[in-house]
């Protein structure tokens, strides 16, 4: 009777040790890709007139109460590609709505459900600022229409 009581203990606790595995590989696959593509950039080369960078243009969810589903968005793909890049949305008082670059190459990616950019920084300022890590993102110049999804 001991001995069944010691390896359903041993079981359960194997168990909960695996959940806990399975837990904490979960957060770090997320927090790898947070550091990866969430929503930060990569450098990919400077050559001192232009930064490379990558990282995601907009991923599938709900802002604004408005629903970007990633099979519309990759129907538009092409229209991405030579979009401004702008600093914090254009709210800083140094560059304001004034572009520092644009996206040279958009490509889509299945498991984040989302589009992943290569763009140029051509401000010599951004180019530092994103460099020094004092920016680690920027934003696009765009918007999307409001399709009628009456017909379907």
């Amino acid at each position: 009777m001991a001995e069944q009581s010691i390896m359903e203990e041993i079981l359960a606790e194997n168990l909960e040790l695996r959940r806990k595995i399975h837990q904490l590989e979960s957060h770090l696959r997320l927090k790898q890709l947070s550091d990866g593509f969430g929503s930060k950039l990569h450098i990919l080369s400077s050559d001192g007139h232009k930064l490379r960078i990558a990282g995601v243009l907009i991923s599938e969810g709900v802002w604004k109460g408005i629903k970007y589903d990633y099979n519309e968005l990759c129907k538009v793909i092409d229209k991405f590609k030579g979009i401004p890049i702008l600093v914090m949305h254009g709210h800083t008082e140094e560059f304001k709505d004034r572009p520092v670059g644009r996206v040279v190459e958009v490509s889509k990616d299945d498991v984040l459900k989302a589009l992943t950019f290569i763009g140029e920084i051509t401000d010599p300022r951004a180019i530092e600022l994103v460099k020094d890590g004092t920016y680690d993102a920027v934003s696009i110049k765009g918007a999307f229409e409001t399709l009628d999804n009456s017909v379907t």
